[in-house]
């Protein structure tokens, strides 16, 4: 957001802003014609930029949600937050981690040597 002007480009015409998946696409078009446009979405980045510093400040995720909600919706704002809140691990994914790290702190091998034969049924052979 801090950054976000700096993408408007003036040609000594016309407002600019490309559109990073379609280049040809100037998502400033209207600017020309519609000079409110342009002073609406100043006032929005302003806006925006105030909501998110804020939201930065706060230290519970409620807290964040609750401060950009109001701009950005209730529901967007919950699925972000529940989408950044970690997920327990189910039992089964504990349990394999634990065997595997204890499997892994005492390494066995085999009381007889191994030696490896050719590949049975690979490649057609």
């Amino acid at each position: 957001m801090t950054k976000m002007d700096r993408f408007i480009c003036f040609d000594g015409v016309r407002s600019y802003i490309p559109n990073p998946s379609d280049p040809l696409e100037n998502f400033a078009d209207k600017w020309a014609e519609h000079p409110e446009r342009r002073a609406a979405f100043y006032e929005w980045l302003e806006a925006a930029r105030r909501d998110f510093f804020y939201a930065t400040q706060v230290s519970s995720r409620q807290m964040i949600t609750d401060s950009v909600a109001p701009r950005i919706g209730r529901g967007l704002a919950e699925r972000a937050r529940d989408r950044a809140e970690p997920k327990p691990a189910s039992s089964l994914l504990r349990t394999a981690t634990a065997a595997s790290a204890t499997a892994a702190a005492t390494p066995t091998f085999p009381a007889e040597r191994r030696i490896p034969g050719k590949p049975a049924g690979f490649g057609g052979i």
